[in-house]
């Protein structure tokens, strides 16, 4: 049966070292990984019998098995596998790839090691990956679901655009890869492409075409209605393989650069940027379903004297401590982010009661308690609050009565929460904010 909550990997090669090596990078890079090792073919075959293996990395070559019987044992089993090899002979390359391998890695750099751990988190992450095939032939739908679930991708099935279309609306579905044929009743791949990109970016949902019409120009028409790719029918399965697998690389890119343009480097939070994108989502969503919204400032009292006293690796520290319990008080789906140099910020929807406020009361108690190790001496600091809760109102307006709110916490002493609570956004009691 299959763990899913840990992945099993198999590494298979009669090197003591190349094993070890490949399990340290395996284990430095990705998270809940079990690795079971094999120096030979009869480990291996003993290994396997008892365990769902999500992945294998295996060696051509082995002492009781020349002839890569083992790479054929992985693969009968149905596992993705990784083969190594220390030959360029290109005679053995065509053999290999034709047996259905996931990548084909040469022993002769240790920079390879890299691109080992790059193809093993693409077998990993196709457990989780959603693709959907739109073709009017049942043979051909049953043709190139077979061949992506050989990939561990999980295939959707569609006749047409408009069934298609049904199934993207469910949101639990989370396609990432569209299939699409160009001849089709109701609606062509062409016009089907156009529709989709009206509702989905590149960066979002890649499209790769089909077409077994040879038509002049059809590829060039397909990139300009904004298809990612385009194949001919017939096809060979190693060209599907790898269409999919650089389309979903890309995504992989796209996600990848995202993330990284909306963090703070130092606390890991989320950046200003992003706070304010993120918070016009949220209140529209507060807005439709009537919520209350939730709005709360940070900021640590003692920072400039820390700063002052231990240097940036003294004040870093200590912002990166308050970030950790940040974290840990107000999970997702709260926004939390490193709003400014020395703010920080909380934003958070459909709050009931006095949860959020006891949330901030038990936070500025937990950082008042706590101590930061910097060099040879332990240090304190407590943290400042401004909040407001109430309806929903402009994050601009919200921004400011909280500031305002925090203002006050530091300048009658620190270590305070200064709170705004409002049912109606217009409340005389804060309506002087905004003149």
């Amino acid at each position: 049966m299959e763990n899913t909550s840990n992945k099993n990997i198999l590494i298979i090669d009669d090197s003591a070292f190349v094993l070890s090596i490949i399990e340290k990078a395996i284990l430095k890079d990705i998270e809940n990984i079990t690795i079971h090792k094999a120096q030979s073919f009869a480990q291996a075959k003993e290994i396997v019998n008892d365990i769902f293996f999500h992945a294998a990395i295996v060696d051509v070559v082995l002492p009781d098995a020349k002839d890569g019987d083992a790479i054929d044992l992985s693969i009968s089993l149905g596992i993705p596998t990784i083969v190594l090899t220390g030959t360029t002979d290109s005679h053995l390359h065509s053999d290999l790839v034709s047996k259905n391998i996931f990548e084909l890695i040469l022993k002769n750099n240790s920079n390879n090691i890299a691109y080992v751990v790059f193809a093993l988190k693409r077998i990993l992450k196709n457990y989780m990956t959603h693709v959907m095939i739109v073709d009017d032939s049942k043979s051909m739908r049953s043709l190139v679901s077979r061949q992506l679930k050989k990939l561990h991708l999980n295939v959707f099935e569609a006749e047409d655009p408009l069934e298609a279309m049904t199934i993207l609306e469910d949101k639990n579905n989370q396609i990432t890869l569209i299939i699409t044929d160009y001849d089709m009743p109701n609606m062509n791949g062409l016009e089907f492409t156009l529709r989709l990109r009206q509702h989905y970016r590149k960066n979002v949902l890649s499209i790769i075409a089909l077409s077994g019409v040879d038509e002049q120009g059809l590829s060039a028409k397909f990139l300009k209605h904004g298809a990612n790719d385009f194949l001919y029918k017939p096809f060979e399965q190693e060209e599907l393989f790898v269409r999919v697998n650089s389309n979903l690389e890309l995504l992989d890119m796209f996600d990848y650069y995202e993330e990284y343009g909306s963090k703070d480097f130092l606390s890991g939070l989320y950046n200003r940027k992003y706070f304010l994108e993120q918070s016009e989502r949220m209140l529209e969503e507060a807005k439709r379903h009537s919520y209350e919204v939730a709005l709360a400032f940070f900021e640590i009292d003692n920072l400039r004297e820390i700063h002052k006293e231990s240097s940036f690796c003294g004040s870093d520290m200590i912002q990166k401590n308050f970030a950790e319990m940040l974290q840990k008080s107000f999970p997702s789906p709260m926004l939390i982010a490193r709003f400014s140099d020395e703010k920080f910020s909380v934003l958070a929807i459909d709050m009931k009661g006095n949860i959020f406020e006891d949330a901030l009361e038990t936070l500025r108690v937990k950082a008042a308690k706590s101590l930061t190790q910097i060099q040879d001496i332990l240090v304190s600091f407590t943290v400042s609050v401004g909040s407001y809760q109430g309806a929903v109102l402009t994050i601009e307006e919200l921004i400011q009565i909280a500031e305002s709110n925090l203002e006050s916490a530091q300048s009658n002493g620190r270590n305070k929460i200064v709170s705004f609570q409002s049912n109606t956004p217009s409340d005389e009691a804060f309506e002087g904010l905004f003149i």
